[in-house]
């Protein structure tokens, strides 16, 4: 196509059964590079983009998973401390409070939690390993 741009009067191109699509001239080539330089830039630049939400996403969930691990490290006492302080919070200035699993720290807002003893729990096998962590052993001696 690019020879047959450049030479039109050279041959007879349909009787040498060439298809008569768009030929290529320099112009139209300059035109086409021209075409695909901004389409690699537009991918470069939804690339960035996509790179940069998916950092932002995993900057979320490391935080999350780091707040979960200090959660977990806290003792019983220390929970309940926090759970009170943002109650107490959540009814003096409307402020949303993450509620997490007392068990497991998983975050638990958006979900019935299971509760007892005014412990929540995001699930009936965190209830379960809670009471039998704090299950006060007995030996019975006969």
């Amino acid at each position: 196509m690019y020879f047959q741009g450049l030479n039109t009067d050279q041959w007879d191109y349909i009787k040498a059964g060439l298809p008569q699509g768009q030929l290529l001239t320099p112009e139209e080539e300059i035109r086409q590079a021209s075409k695909k330089a901004e389409k690699k830039k537009a991918q470069r630049a939804t690339k960035k983009e996509k790179e940069k939400e998916i950092k932002g996403i995993e900057k979320v969930q490391k935080k999350e998973e780091e707040d979960k691990t200090r959660f977990l490290n806290l003792s019983d006492r220390e929970k309940r401390a926090i759970a009170a302080e943002r109650r107490i919070l959540a009814q003096n200035q409307d402020l949303p409070s993450v509620p997490r699993c007392f068990q497991c720290g998983v975050d638990i807002s958006g979900k019935v939690p299971f509760e007892y003893s005014d412990y929540k729990f995001c699930k009936p096998a965190c209830v379960k390993e809670h009471r039998n962590k704090s299950k006060p052993s007995h030996s019975i001696s006969r």
